[in-house]
């Protein structure tokens, strides 16, 4: 199987224009070419078997990256705040992790 070589070199570039960005202090462009840089990665792992797996954290990572940068996008929309969320959120995590347990995990209590 032949391995994805653009994406690659998509990812080389971003890292590339990254650390030229950080050095010459060029915020603007850090950001976003942080934020490429994972998420060409993420596309990249996809390729190889062996870090498919690897490819959601790698999305995570590009998520926060732009939340570090830009923290502007994340704080509200409009009239609505996003720390209006932070419940409804929890609530759907601890339901989630609830419905996935068996009484096995109970028994070691």
């Amino acid at each position: 199987m032949q391995k994805p070589k653009v994406p690659l070199i998509v990812t080389g570039i971003f890292l590339i224009v990254y650390i030229v960005a950080t050095i010459t202090r060029s915020n603007e462009y850090a950001g976003w070419s942080l934020v490429g840089f994972f998420f060409s990665l993420a596309i990249t792992f996809r390729g190889y078997e062996q870090l498919k797996g690897y490819s959601y954290t790698t999305m995570i990572f590009a998520a926060v990256s732009a939340a570090m940068y830009y923290p502007d996008y994340f704080i509200q929309v409009g009239d609505f705040k996003f720390t209006g969320l932070i419940i409804p959120l929890i609530q759907i995590i601890m339901f989630g992790m609830g419905t996935s347990m068996s009484m096995n995990d109970f028994a070691t209590v």
